[in-house]
């Protein structure tokens, strides 16, 4: 027999008689839609004592040994690793999520409710999305703003209000990150839940056709198979198609595609569609960007080093980065910081073995420490001639330029550098 901690058994109970006690005051106001997330965020916030990294892991091995399953949301784990109901009534339901290297969604909810970290820490951004063309009620193109980022640490609590009044994203420092959220089942008027790209994009990942769906596949396999048939196809696909199966079509295939063969897609699709042309470049563009670094995650496993990683691919700027790590390393230069970062991610003998995916040299990360403080590339010249031979750097001063310009235009390094006049 297997001896339960008491955290444990009593976060698991605590959990559970939330759930129940949520319902209960729910009813009070006849289960109204609007009044959920303050009850939740209530509910949650009484369990805050009993939150704890070692009762988390407790947590997760009593779920394992004789836990009573109710009936599970979301039995695949599509939305966390895993994704763990514990409780649940006609109404609502308290899930447990862990999260290891789970991509940072940006996304809106069907439901109304709040979330708690239990273990381990996150970095929490809000967006705006304004809205400027409709295609349906599954695309809509605009712009999506970043309304603000905070780290949210164990026992942090924020309530989920449905619909586009709360569009946000979570990048999870720690492995595992595990949180907990008490929603309802559903909220009336808040579906469909759309998700958001960057910069310009909302829309429904759960809309297509299922006949549809299927084209869809076999024009991806063409291209992957590269059939000198794809683009016949792909044009054909697109002429009978509306604006959101082509879009539809393009988000299949980037996951599928490597970025050549995407474009050359890509540009067979918007010659139908010069609206998805003017919204998808950028959007395309930046999630190839945001891809290459999420494929880095699990090779970067220190949580500062994670933080940094998630401000490279969720900051929108220099000054935003800054705002950032003044909050968290109050006592530490910004640019200093990040200096020291890249000069051990950027380290190894090959980009393929270095943990950003990026090498730098001594010399490079040299220039790279300029850049990052003077923000000019004429500024990084002067600064080496002080350094360093002046004749010298003169002479190497259009290499050194194009360095510069390099990490501005870099899938890496380009937000650090995005306020660049």
């Amino acid at each position: 027999m297997v001896a339960e901690h008491s955290n444990s058994v009593g976060i698991l109970k605590k959990l559970r008689q939330a759930a129940v006690e949520a319902d209960c005051a729910w009813r009070q106001h006849d289960y109204d839609d609007g009044s959920f997330a303050g009850i939740a965020e209530n509910a949650l916030g009484h369990l805050l004592p009993y939150f704890s990294d070692d009762a988390a892991k407790e947590l997760m091995r009593s779920l394992v040994v004789g836990f009573p399953f109710p009936q599970q949301f979301d039995p695949k784990s599509e939305f966390g690793e895993p994704a763990i109901t514990v409780a649940r009534t006609d109404r609502l339901l308290l899930d447990v999520y862990a999260w290891l290297d789970g991509a940072p969604n940006i996304h809106q909810h069907g439901f109304d409710g709040a979330f708690a970290v239990l273990s381990g820490s996150s970095l929490h951004t809000t967006f705006a999305f304004k809205e400027r063309e409709r295609c349906s009620q599954h695309l809509q193109f605009g712009s999506l703003e970043t309304i603000g980022s905070e780290l949210l640490r164990r026992g942090d609590v924020r309530r989920i209000d449905s619909g586009a009044q709360f569009i946000h994203s979570l990048f999870h420092l720690e492995r595992p990150s595990l949180t907990v959220v008490l929603r309802s089942i559903t909220a009336v008027g808040a579906q469909p839940q759309l998700s958001y790209l960057q910069p310009s994009i909302a829309y429904d990942p759960n809309s297509p056709p299922e006949k549809l769906d299927k084209r869809r596949e076999i024009v991806v396999l063409a291209y992957s198979a590269g059939w000198p048939e794809a683009d016949e196809l792909a044009h054909r696909y697109s002429a009978e198609a509306d604006t959101s199966s082509r879009f539809t079509l393009l988000r299949r295939a980037q996951h599928a595609l490597p970025p050549d063969c995407f474009w050359q897609l890509f540009d067979v699709v918007i010659a139908s569609d010069k609206r998805l042309e003017r919204y998808g470049r950028p959007v395309f563009e930046e999630l190839f960007r945001q891809d290459n670094l999420l494929l880095r995650r699990k090779d970067i496993v220190e949580s500062d080093h994670r933080f940094f990683l998630a401000l490279l691919i969720n900051a929108t700027s220099w000054s935003d980065i800054q705002a950032h790590l003044k909050r968290l390393f109050p006592d530490a230069e910004p640019a200093q910081l990040i200096s020291n970062w890249v000069s051990i991610l950027a380290s190894g003998p090959t980009p393929k073995a270095s943990p950003l995916g990026v090498a730098l040299d001594a010399n490079a990360m040299r220039v790279f420490d300029i850049m990052l403080k003077h923000r000019r590339p004429d500024a990084v010249v002067e600064q080496l001639k002080v350094e360093y031979n002046s004749n010298d750097v003169e002479r190497q001063a259009p290499a050194i330029a194009e360095l510069c310009v390099s990490f501005q235009n870099s899938p890496v390094f380009a937000p650090l550098f995005r306020d660049v006049a």
